[in-house]
């Protein structure tokens, strides 16, 4: 059976490695073969990760129990509001939300700077390279994972739940809709003044402060 939101998840790694490619051969072999790709691939990629998220709600919003990261996190008595944010309530969710926003992160990059100048491509350069690896990380941990995968009798049994077991009561509050992804959002925007940070700290190239104080600022807010 074909995992649908795993497969977008190696399909956003394929994508962005082109990206990736691309970057490096500029970078160190001043070879445009593959320049051109460079930003589409990480907007495709971008793409990608929202579809999975959107995807990963839709099963909490529809209460597909036969996901198992819904099982674990959902009910069908929980209010939509809280089947939403359920969707951030573990690990693998906050991954993928975190990973998002990093390549949010990445296609601003590209859309404003063109990877016109050496900085921003080394900047770009360090961003993909943490996108694609909490990728690997998100898809480790996927929230995508059914219920049979662990347990293939269940399927042969015919058996599908009917509900989940439900959010842990003390994430039913108004903090839970708001902590997780503030906090994530925080992390993942921080991607690039880090990334910018280590080109300075490799480089001493002039312009990195310019370059990321908006997102610090974002951050830090």
């Amino acid at each position: 059976m074909v995992n649908l939101g795993n497969t977008i998840l190696y399909a956003s790694i394929a994508v962005s490695a082109v990206a990736l490619i691309g970057l490096l051969l500029k970078e160190l072999k001043n070879n445009d073969q593959l320049s051109k790709l460079v930003s589409p691939m990480i907007l495709v990629s971008t793409g990608l990760l929202a579809f999975a998220y959107v995807l990963l709600t839709y099963y909490f919003v529809t209460g597909n129990y036969t996901n198992e990261y819904v099982w674990q996190y959902s009910s069908s008595d929980l209010p939509l509001i809280y089947k939403i944010s359920g969707t951030w309530a573990g690990q693998p969710g906050t991954y993928l939300l975190w990973v998002l926003v990093i390549f949010l992160s990445s296609a601003w990059l590209a859309l404003t700077t063109k990877h016109a100048s050496p900085l921003a491509r080394r900047t770009q350069i360090i961003t993909v390279m943490i996108g694609i690896y909490f990728t690997v990380l998100t898809l480790v941990m996927t929230p995508f994972k059914t219920i049979y995968e662990d347990n293939p009798n269940l399927l042969s049994m015919g058996i599908v739940p009917t509900d989940g077991s439900g959010l842990n009561t003390l994430l039913v509050n108004f903090w839970m809709i708001i902590h997780p992804p503030l906090m994530f959002i925080g992390y993942a925007a921080m991607t690039i003044p880090f990334a910018a940070a280590i080109v300075y700290l490799l480089t001493k190239e002039d312009g990195w402060e310019g370059l990321t104080r908006q997102w610090a600022r974002f951050t830090w807010l």
